[in-house]
């Protein structure tokens, strides 16, 4: 039998985020730092007195059940099966590192969805895309991951629409995007023509564009050799 390393739940979330990092897309890296530090306030009590879990050894079935219960609340359903079955691969690679035993991932009850509600897994509730935006606002602001996630957040956009998006179909008097359909350039929207339209943004989102657009044209252009 493996003896376990003792660890705190905030170091095994380091070591976690540190190693699907370069994994996954970083909007996805944050959505699962937010996800699962949840489970590591739980853990460490900041809504009590004391802390409930200080090393990850000792968790247990009834630890998980008891966590449920208390994200459960303020929550719909397919955000806590979206939090529970991150928690899930969490404590898997809790097990690569001689954190918690085998067994104790199958312990995580994540709970079935009804025949209508599995359309959006990979739902992000407002205070997970709020949490992203506050992180890119401050860290990354106006950098193509801000733009991306702030429109998709903000205009409820396809991806298809967002990489239909050229520069010059941003009118910053007016606020808008125009999103168009152009196949020899490789930009196809679903619906084709009848998918083309113009999306008035909110002032804040049109500032960020603006920011991102005015950083393209005036950054340095490189030298064929540097390319």
């Amino acid at each position: 039998m493996t003896e376990l390393e003792p660890i705190t739940p905030s170091e095994a979330l380091e070591l976690y985020c540190e190693d699907i990092d370069g994994e996954l897309s970083p909007n996805s890296v944050r959505a699962k730092r937010y996800q699962l530090g949840k489970f590591v306030d739980w853990c460490e009590g900041v809504d009590a007195d004391e802390t409930r879990v200080e090393n990850l050894n000792k968790i247990t079935g009834r630890d998980f059940t008891r966590f449920k219960n208390w994200r459960s609340e303020g929550i719909n359903k397919v955000t806590l099966r979206t939090n529970l079955s991150a928690l899930r691969s969490f404590m898997r690679f809790c097990v690569s590192i001689d954190a918690v035993p085998h067994a104790i991932p199958e312990k995580i009850n994540v709970p079935n969805l009804d025949s209508g509600e599995n359309h959006n897994d990979e739902h992000i509730d407002e205070s997970e895309a709020r949490a992203i935006l506050d992180y890119l606002s401050q860290f990354e602001y106006a950098s193509m991951d801000h733009v991306l996630f702030k429109l998709q957040w903000t205009t409820a956009m396809r991806m298809s629409g967002l990489h239909s998006l050229d520069v010059g179909g941003f009118d910053a008097e007016d606020g808008t995007l125009s999103v168009s359909h152009r196949p020899d350039q490789g930009t196809r929207l679903k619906n084709c023509e009848d998918g083309e339209r113009v999306v008035t943004l909110d002032a804040e989102t049109a500032g960020v564009v603006s920011d991102y657009i005015q950083y393209l044209t005036k950054r340095p252009q490189l030298s064929q050799s540097e390319v």
